[in-house]
């Protein structure tokens, strides 16, 4: 299992439609603004990520590559979680009970 921690302020959670935070990183120059959007379908639920404030520099054009290729693993991660319904994400107790539930739901 893998575990991470990310700091960040919230600027808007708006269930279950949007949730607004600011992306972290140890210059405060550098920081970003990451806005997730949820559109339910008859399939299921489409999500819409939208990170801006990239500096116009070398580190920022490398953060935003990293960055893009990092939210697009997350998807994908994410659509399998929903499709095979499994449970809690952070495992433990209750895990499978979730998915139950939520019938595949990320709303």
């Amino acid at each position: 299992m893998v575990d991470a921690v990310a700091c960040g302020k919230v600027i808007e959670a708006k269930r279950p439609d949007r949730f607004a935070f600011e992306g972290w990183d140890a210059d405060p120059a550098e920081a970003t603004t990451v806005e997730l959007t949820f559109a339910s379908t008859r399939g299921g639920t489409i999500v819409h990520v939208r990170e801006y404030g990239f500096s116009d520099t070398s580190k920022g054009r490398g953060k935003l590559a990293g960055n893009a290729s990092g939210w697009g693993e997350a998807l994908t991660l994410l659509r399998f979680w929903v499709e095979h319904r499994l449970g809690d994400p952070r495992g433990g107790a209750g895990a499978g009970a979730a998915a139950e539930r939520d019938e595949g739901s990320l709303g």
